[in-house]
């Protein structure tokens, strides 16, 4: 057995072992501590990170690469967010991309920014494509006039009308009727108004007055792109669709108790009025490059007509209800396609109707006639741009329409008494059935100090249908009330033979012209055109066009103008309808002098042979 104190000593040695043990391995795990440290003095060996790359594609909506678009990789704990542009492929490409979750922003002028989310991680992902929408088109135009200065262009003129819809709003237009109002505007010179629409010749505007966006008057007088000068034409522009849901409403009431009394009628006639219009707009579907458009109008009109009329018995006055109705629809959509290529189709109702139509004045109400007119078209037009100097313009238009007159009394002749009255049968018996296309195509190209259009219109390529029996039960006339109570009159007229009449009316025009731009300050447009039409036609019909303006120094303030020209006009539908009937052969009239005339029974002409 070991002695007290040299037990103790060994207990003591063993103690300080043991804590110069624990000493050394606390040392050991700092000093490994600090070789794992990134900020240790030795580094040891790390198992490096994955990293993988993020591609893809930037396309339009008709899938037409993007090139030069900004592409930016945001997210995933960037500190520097890289950006790229797309190569004339419209590819792009980020390498050495570590895993996690990024965002994927596009930009480029004329679309619209696009964000995109994607993931990157072990499992390779297809490459990204993405479709960049274009940007929503605000258009504005703004005239000014700086200083007074004046135009130099040679197509344009000081006296030019331009009235866009806010004006048109505030013109006092009466019944809703654009062009009878703009008419008056014409002046006394212009010898009657041709009136176009989108482009094409038209007899009647056919559309609501809330789709016309503009009214143009002496545009361009003298360019060869038209058969008649400028003062003569009146432009209407309907509405493209809008981006945006928007729309109108406008209604007027007119009502006889607020009129004035009438000189010639015993009482007030009850006449009415009542017009509806209306416009609605907007996106078609998600898409703001497809719009639609939606317009109609109603016009009831409760006219009365006022008979004062002298018979054997006396003065003759009465209220004859005269009602007329129309309505207008139209339903277009407008498409753009991108690129500066745009197109709209369209269709258009028009239905009209007047009952009463021939009495008032000395007429009496047994000569009243119905009318009816109803019309179906179909437009549509496509403007493309070729090259960015090269633009091309095309518009087509189909349409039937019906027309009918018919008297109301059938099978009796009509009696005219000069000064007096006019009885017996209206004699209208006539229906018109009419197809027509109509065509524009319009190319314009733009080199340097020149502007050169070229094109073809087809004003009129119809089909014509008539069914004319006017007059067929004919017309005896008086020359006083003293000669019809003694049965003498002095004439009879009287239209027979063949009622029906088919035939085809063909118009073409063809033009060329150019706008150059001489020097500073002066401008030159000259053209050519050419018209023709069937059975009355000439092969000299070029009609040459010139017009210039020059404004002498800097200031502009004042320019002048001069235009010369040739025009020639078609003899319309009316003058090769009457050439084919009235050729002797297809309608006679026959004209008698002093005839016989039957027994008067009553003051009506009722009559007995």
């Amino acid at each position: 057995m070991l002695p007290l104190g040299r037990t103790r000593n060994i207990l003591v040695a063993l103690r300080v072992a043991f804590v110069l043990g624990l000493l050394m391995l606390a040392m050991d795990s700092v000093a490994a501590g600090q070789r794992n440290s990134p900020g240790g003095l030795e580094q040891g060996p790390a198992t490096p990170a994955p990293v993988f790359g993020v591609s893809g594609v930037v396309l339009d909506p008709s899938n037409a690469a993007i090139a030069g678009a900004k592409v930016t990789l945001h997210g995933g704990g960037l500190e520097n967010e890289p950006s790229t542009t797309t190569d004339p492929a419209g590819h792009f490409q980020f390498p050495g991309v570590s895993a996690g979750s990024y965002e994927v922003e596009v930009q480029q002028e004329g679309f619209k920014v696009l964000k995109s989310r994607v993931k990157v991680g072990p499992r390779s992902s297809a490459p990204m494509r993405i479709i960049l929408p274009l940007r929503e088109l605000h258009e504005e135009v703004t005239v000014t006039n700086p200083q007074g200065q004046l135009s130099r262009e040679a197509s344009e003129n000081a006296d030019i009308i331009r009235l866009d819809r806010q004006e048109l709003d505030s013109l006092p237009i009466l019944d809703n009727d654009i062009v009878k109002t703009v008419t008056e505007m014409l002046g006394p010179a212009s010898g009657g108004g041709v009136v176009t629409v989108d482009g094409m010749a038209v007899s009647e505007v056919g559309v609501p007055a809330s789709a016309i966006q503009e009214v143009r008057i002496n545009q361009n007088p003298y360019s060869a792109e038209y058969s008649a000068p400028g003062k003569n034409r009146i432009e209407i522009i309907t509405k493209n669709g809008s981006s945006h849901y928007h729309g109108s409403l406008d209604t007027s009431f007119r009502d006889y108790r607020l009129d004035a009394r009438n000189a010639f009628s015993d009482t007030r006639p009850p006449e009415r009025l009542s017009v509806f219009d209306g416009y609605f707009s907007g996106p078609l579907g998600k898409s703001k490059n497809t719009t639609f458009q939606v317009s109609a109008s109603q016009k009831q009109d409760d006219r009365q007509s006022i008979v004062y009329a002298e018979l054997p018995s006396g003065t003759f006055s009465q209220n004859f209800p005269n009602p007329q109705r129309s309505t207008t629809f139209l339903v277009g959509i407008n498409q753009d396609i991108g690129k500066g290529n745009k197109l709209a189709i369209r269709y258009g109702f028009f239905n009209w109707s007047d009952k009463g139509y021939g009495v008032g004045g000395v007429n009496l109400p047994e000569v009243a006639s119905d009318e009816s007119s109803r019309r179906h078209y179909i437009y549509v037009s496509d403007r493309a741009t070729i090259t960015a100097n090269v633009v091309n313009e095309f518009s087509v238009r189909a349409t039937t329409s019906d027309s009918m007159t018919r008297s109301v009394l059938q099978g009796q002749p009509r009696i005219v008494v000069l000064d007096a009255f006019v009885g017996g049968s209206g004699q209208m018996n006539y229906n018109a059935l009419h197809n027509y296309l109509q065509l524009n195509d319009t190319l314009s190209w733009s080199h340097g100090k020149h502007l050169v259009k070229a094109g073809i219109n087809l004003p009129e390529l119809s089909r014509w249908s008539l069914n004319d029996r006017t007059n067929f039960d004919g017309t005896f006339q008086f020359s006083s009330l003293t000669d019809y109570l003694q049965s003498r009159p002095f004439s009879f007229v009287q239209q027979r033979g063949t009622s029906q009449l088919l035939y085809w009316q063909k118009e073409v025009g063809l033009f060329v012209q150019d706008e150059m731009r001489v020097r500073q300050g002066l401008s030159i447009a000259f053209g050519l055109r050419y018209d023709w039409q069937n059975y009355i036609s000439n092969p000299k019909n070029f009609a040459p066009r010139l017009s210039f303006a020059y404004a002498p120094g800097k200031s502009r303030k004042v320019v002048f103008r001069g235009g010369t020209g040739i025009f020639y006009e078609t003899t319309g539908q009316a003058a090769i309808a009457d050439m084919l009937r009235f050729n002797g052969q297809t309608l006679r009239q026959i004209v008698l002098s002093n005839p016989s005339y039957p027994k008067i029974d009553d003051i009506h002409g009722h009559l007995h042979w």
